[in-house]
């Protein structure tokens, strides 16, 4: 090769690269430099927009042409920007992996069909007498970087900034830069993070023109009293002979400044302190050789003591989520746009935390969470997840901690750490400095952690693999000292309990990865810690927004595919569509569940008295009013607001709203406590809704519509009963002991036999699945043993039917006692009683399924949530009198799944245009529902949302019980109280049929 290979060793981890600094931009003038926007500074020029660009399979394929090739019919390419989401070029595929490694486990080597891409850009430069630095603050997996042909530099660590001094390379006139990516380096089994691997300049490249003699480093630490009311702030700026500073308040006023050579300390006394809830900020001028460089700064004190979390000497809660850079059309490129959408999502719902899974992030992401109040734990760009499996499935602890523990990977750890450390170093959110994730532990680790300490003696440090039963430390061995909390993904809830109620246990408990947002609604029992235990300090959900990678069709509708979908190998399918929001972050159901469990406030209400408690760790709740209303049967009763909640941080008040007895008559009678936003806030509109408290004032109510009555007629053959009364008509099939047949005033309401179903499609989470497809419940059939007609009077008709549901091959699943009654009023009762098999796993669900027209499109329920709802995910959502369409109850998940389900609900109806439907109950009880045009089958058998079929029916379930998104057994609840494992059941539902004339 023209040029010496670093990215197949380890011998060379950088060449020509400037030593890591602190992420700041210098500007030529302070206006300027207090508006901050990097574009405006004259020493700024970014070289982000199209390149030329040339793919190669492989790197061995490259020659010293590619320096002086005439590139004009080469592809134009966007920087930044991933080169597989070109799906429509003849490039490298998006591969998204888990787990493995997308090539041989061979460390440091890396297969020879490497491919690369070779990226161009001429540039015109007036060469003055300053220095030229060339950054690239984000490139995957390593890059070589040539300057007018002559190599200028290399440098790997795929989320971290690389800066060149290319002055010497500079000539007056056109310069072009020619950059050569390599898709796999030695580094990548560093980056075996769980996400789509990608290549590719993905982040801004800017070129910055100083003078020659220039401030390099800039240090900006501050150390508050143990009063927290004098700090000192100590600046230390390299070669800053002669510099001066300012420092001005949030609107700009001056209040302190001075003179100093390299380093000072500045005094102030009873400092506004940043914290999420009040991220006030400084700004602090650097004036040195023509150059003024801005911080934000944000006086902070976060420190481990008494086994809490303190900021500010407060024990604060993070109510965090993971968050990958995500884009689905650029891949890791995320415009600042972008991240303030994901930002502002996130303070939507209460969040204040973001854990920079599995890497640094762009650094005006840590600018954007410093200003909104969202503290980082910060990740150094490090996973060794694929070291654990030699073949898939056989995993070895130890071998996953190899490569942390092997001297020859030391200073590749420790490079990661101090390309984390120093570029961040001064941004006000951070709060934890995190040494990676799913790395084993070892020495490797110790030293990471030994560095960030030397840099800042009041560091926080997290890794998760230090935990106290991490099974790869060797006897004798213990790796605590790593990290100062106590940090477990995924622990259950009755380990947590232990540990936090364990007094041998002296660091505070820290969920960096907890739930899935697959199952969010598990949140509420992982996070009640956060009342009752002062060494609980909170957590992460996993994870913010489904990875997928976005293609448009021949319309423009936009397309998402997930693993495998490209063809590549290995593939972890799914896994990547697990997030609160979707890729266009559009809030997937999860995401109010997050909102709902990390709300501000908490409440409850006895004997007309309303009591709010304040959750906050700083500020009182005077930003926000509470709009309070009773309705019964969604019909207003009364209402009301609090204006004033100045309810100071963890106090409560009381406040009488009315009578305590006024409404404990009345039907499906709700209070509901809407808090709103009183004033405008750059995430949110005045007006908007944080979260709500709803408390039952009532009785169960379940009135449905009433008709005439009039004699039932009846028409019996050996095989069929037909009655008929009040303009409805039934027919059931004997042999077969089903209704086949459903009609109001000659209009068809089924189109197929009613049929007692319990196959559901399988969610993402998969749960009982394999024991589902094993006991074939996708094929239950119903075998009926009699029917027979018990009583017929023309009042009322009784049709007792004993029958089972199974499949073939295995004893029935079900055994039960159906009694169809028919009355004279046209209404029809089915009630059910009977026993599920003692070994047979939980059922998906277990009701009656109606094949429906498909103009059976509008529906309407009294019961919770306008989203869908389940056993254990319902507690984001209220009770109410909704109103919605079939198409709309289907849940658009990216590959369809289990969707649409409605839960508590007491009455509903499906009706069609014309006024005809079917409204029902179940004899006084809750129930869940859900109204499609799509079965089980159709669900399963589309692997992506868009190829679901055109079909031609409304599918109604209507269910005694639904099984759970999550089957977590871990959960302190009552047994079946969200799974469906009961052996017996006897329930009823009460079915009306009506058209627009028959109501009373």
């Amino acid at each position: 090769m023209f040029f010496q290979e670093f990215h197949k060793s380890l011998d060379t981890l950088h060449f020509g690269m400037q030593k890591p600094r602190a992420y700041y931009i210098p500007f030529a003038d302070r206006e300027s430099a207090l508006n901050g926007i990097r574009e405006n500074s004259g020493l700024f020029t970014l070289l982000s927009g199209t390149w030329k660009f040339k793919f190669f399979k492989s790197f061995e394929d490259l020659s010293e042409d590619v320096l002086s090739a005439e590139i004009d019919g080469f592809d134009d390419i966007t920087v930044p920007r991933c080169w597989q989401t070109y799906t429509d070029r003849d490039y490298d595929k998006p591969l998204y992996s888990n787990l493995e490694y997308p090539f041989p486990t061979d460390p440091p080597h890396v297969p020879d069909e490497n491919p690369c891409g070779v990226y161009y850009r001429d540039i015109d430069i007036k060469k003055e007498d300053k220095k030229y630095y060339l950054n690239f603050e984000g490139v995957s997996s390593c890059f070589y970087l040539f300057v007018n042909g002559v190599f200028t530099g290399y440098s790997q660590v795929s989320h971290s900034t690389s800066e060149f001094d290319i002055t010497d390379k500079l000539t007056d006139g056109s310069n072009r830069i020619c950059v050569i990516v390599v898709k796999w380096c030695d580094g990548t089994y560093l980056e075996d993070q769980d996400f789509f691997r990608l290549s590719g300049i993905f982040r801004d490249v800017y070129l910055l023109c100083r003078n020659s003699s220039h401030a390099e480093d800039i240090t900006v630490r501050s150390e508050l009293d143990e009063s927290l009311t004098e700090c000192k702030i100590e600046l230390t700026a390299e070669n800053a002979v002669g510099a001066s500073y300012e420092l001005t308040d949030r609107d700009g006023k001056v209040i302190k400044s001075g003179s100093f050579d390299n380093s000072t300390v500045i005094e102030l006394s009873e400092p506004i302190l940043w914290n999420s809830e009040q991220p006030y900020l400084y700004t602090l001028l650097l004036f040195h050789s023509d150059e003024v460089i801005p911080f934000r700064l944000g006086i902070k004190k976060v420190e481990i003591k008494d086994k809490k979390l303190l900021i500010n000497g407060k024990r604060e809660i993070l109510r965090g989520v993971n968050r990958h850079d995500s884009n689905p059309f650029t891949g890791y490129y995320v415009s600042v746009e972008d991240m303030k959408r994901d930002i502002f999502l996130i303070k939507k719902a209460n969040g204040n935390t973001v854990r920079t899974s599995h890497y640094p992030n762009d650094p005006r992401f840590y600018e954007l969470c410093s200003e909104y109040g969202i503290y980082t734990v910060d990740e150094a760009d490090l996973e060794t997840h694929g070291m654990g499996y030699e073949v898939e499935g056989e995993w070895d602890w130890t071998r996953w901690s190899s490569l942390s523990t092997i001297p020859e990977w030391k200073e590749a750890y420790v490079d990661r750490a101090r390309l984390l450390y120093e570029r961040d170093k001064n941004s006000p959110c951070v709060i934890m400095w995190s040494l990676g994730n799913e790395s084993g532990v070892g020495v490797n680790h110790r030293a990471m952690a030994q560095y960030i300490r030397e840099r800042d003696r009041n560091a926080v440090i997290h890794y998760e693999n230090s935990h106290k039963e991490f099974p790869a430390v060797p006897e004798g061995e213990n790796f605590s000292d790593i990290s100062d909390v106590e940090s477990r993904m995924y622990a259950g809830v009755g380990y947590i309990e232990n540990y936090l109620n364990d007094p041998e246990n002296h660091k505070p408990f820290f969920m960096c990865e907890y739930v899935c947002s697959m199952s969010t609604g598990d949140v509420y029992d992982y996070f009640k810690f956060a009342d009752d235990y002062e060494n609980f300090s909170g957590g992460c959900i996993w994870e913010f927004c489904d990875h997928a990678i976005g293609v448009k069709d021949a319309d423009g509708n936009v397309r998402y595919y997930y693993g495998g979908d490209f063809g590549e190998q290995p593939n972890s399918g799914i896994c990547c569509i697990d997030g609160l929001v979707y890729p266009d972050r559009r809030p997937r159901p999860g995401y109010y569940d997050m909102k709902k469990v990390y709300e501000p406030f908490k409440g409850s209400f006895e004997d007309g008295i309303l009591t709010v408690i304040n959750r906050r760790t700083y500020t009182s709740l005077d930003d926000l009013c509470a709009e309070w209303t009773v309705t019964s049967n969604g019909k207003t009763l009364k209402s009301g607001t609090l204006d004033s909640l100045s309810i100071a941080p963890k106090a409560c008040e009381k406040y009488e709203l009315f009578g305590k007895d006024e409404f404990k008559e009345r039907e499906n009678c709700f209070l509901t406590v809407s808090f709103k936003q009183k004033a405008f806030s750059p995430w949110a509109e005045k007006g908007y809704e944080v979260g709500f408290l709803q408390f039952e004032l009532g009785v169960f109510g379940a009135e449905l519509p009433k008709t005439s009555a009039d004699k039932i007629v009846a028409e019996e053959t050996e095989r069929y009963l037909s009655l008929s009364a009040s303009g409805t008509s039934v027919v059931f099939d004997k042999k077969y002991g089903k209704l086949c047949s459903f009609r109001k005033n000659g209009e068809d309401i089924i189109s197929d036999c009613v049929a007692f179903d319990i196959w559901r499609a399988p969610n993402y989470n998969g749960g009982s699945k394999g024991r589902w497809f094993l006991e074939r419940f996708d094929r239950i059939k119903q075998k009926t043993y009699s029917c027979r007609v018990a009583e017929n009077d023309g009042e009322k008709a009784v049709i007792e039917t004993e029958a089972s549901l199974g499949a073939h091959s295995s004893p029935p699943v079900i055994k039960m006692t159906v009694v169809w009654t028919f009355l004279c009023d046209g209404s029809l009762t089915v009630s059910c009683k009977g026993k599920v098999r003692e070994n047979a796993p939980l059922l998906p669900h277990l009701g009656i399924k109606l094949i429906m027209p498909k103009d059976f499109e509008n529906v309407g329920y009294f019961g919770i949530g306008d989203r869908e709802t389940y056993p254990d995910r319902h507690k984001a959502f209220r009770y109410g009198l909704y109103e919605t369409t079939a198409t709309d109850m289907y849940e658009h998940y990216i590959r369809p799944q289990e969707c649409g389900n409605r839960f508590g609900v007491r009455y509903a109806c499906v009706q069609n245009a014309n006024g005809t439907g079917l409204a029902f109950s179940a004899d006084g009880k809750d129930f869940c529902f859900k109204a499609l045009h799509y079965e089980a089958a159709d669900l399963i058998n589309s692997a992506h949302d868009f190829e679901l079929p055109n079909t031609d029916k409304t599918v109604l379930s209507i269910d005694w019980k639904v099984n759970a998104i999550s089957e977590n057994s871990e959960l302190d609840v009552p047994k079946y109280s969200r799974n469906l494992g009961d052996k017996s059941f006897d329930f009823s539902f009460r079915l009306v049929p009506f058209s627009k004339d028959s109501h009373k």
